[in-house]
């Protein structure tokens, strides 16, 4: 049963509060305070803009990001995750309360844990560096108990000859992507691209762009992939740039590429154009295109 309490303010010297960026917490709403370990629970935080700029994600507009980060230590990721954005196009007006709504997962190891999270002038994917935004306002410290799950895990369905599922595959390995340089916005975080493999002197090569909206068609040499051990990523290369192609045409009312393939006899490029909100009427642009590399 979700229970919802008040939680008293905590100010730390890292904190950074000022008349333009301010907040107070309202209450807290959380699924339970005695957890499984691996649940994956519902916490729900309502904040109030005390301060005289407006949240959202409009900054040539003047509006300031508003999310939450977790603290002590800052950004970890002890409860599945280190943020909790607001929902996209959200504007909170000052005066306003807002309802910051997140599934997060308890830790696997039985124990008592204290989360902790504050607001950060960040939003994503619009400023990625977050370790350089302050943290505003009032925190928010939730106490949780996390006890052992006792039940098992039900048995793997069984196989069926001719229809393939988790069983026939295995997890072979990663490699993470490269910075491109002199893109503005060469996107990690959140992009949409296709994706497709080219053959070039022997080398096997993945093609993809920098992002939703400026789409800079590059290449790199897939690497000997590295295994994730748990959490650790060490192991895992990260894949040599080849070539930047520059700018991928589309049409100017297109957000995103849909999908991407390489013909490697003919050696053409084909991709489509899309737009993620267009999903009761018809594209007014062009669908298809295709291109060679030179």
């Amino acid at each position: 049963m979700a229970s919802e309490f008040d939680i008293g303010a905590c100010q730390t010297p890292f904190e950074v509060t000022n008349n333009e960026m301010d907040s107070k917490l309202i209450s807290v709403t959380l699924e339970g305070q005695t957890l499984i370990t691996d649940q994956v629970f519902s916490l729900s935080v309502v904040m109030k803009n005390t301060g005289t700029a407006v949240w959202g994600q409009n900054s040539e507009q003047g509006e300031r990001g508003a999310s939450f980060l977790s603290r002590d230590p800052d950004y970890n990721d002890t409860f599945g995750t280190f943020f909790i954005s607001p929902t996209q196009g959200s504007r909170v007006q000052p005066g306003e309360e807002f309802t910051y709504d997140a599934y997060l997962r308890a830790p696997s190891e039985p124990g008592d844990y204290t989360m902790t999270w504050q607001l950060v002038d960040w939003i994503i994917p619009y400023g990625n560096n977050y370790t350089t935004k302050p943290f505003f306002g009032e925190q928010v410290t939730v106490e949780v108990t996390v006890v052992a799950r006792t039940e098992q895990p039900p048995p793997e369905p069984p196989h069926r000859s001719g229809v393939i599922d988790i069983s026939d595959f295995e997890y072979e390995g990663s490699f993470s992507l490269p910075s491109v340089p002199n893109v503005p916005q060469d996107e990690k975080v959140f992009f949409k691209s296709g994706i497709t493999l080219r053959d070039y002197g022997g080398e096997k090569r993945l093609l993809l762009t920098t992002g939703t909206y400026q789409q800079s068609l590059y290449e790199v040499a897939i690497p000997a992939l590295g295994k994730f051990v748990g959490n650790d990523d060490s192991a895992v290369p990260v894949a040599a740039l080849r070539t930047v192609f520059g700018e991928l045409p589309k049409h100017p009312e297109a957000e995103a590429n849909g999908t991407m393939w390489y013909d490697n006899i003919s050696g053409l490029l084909y991709w489509t154009n899309n737009h993620s909100y267009y999903v009761s009427t018809a594209a007014l642009f062009p669908v298809l295109r295709a291109a060679r590399l030179d």
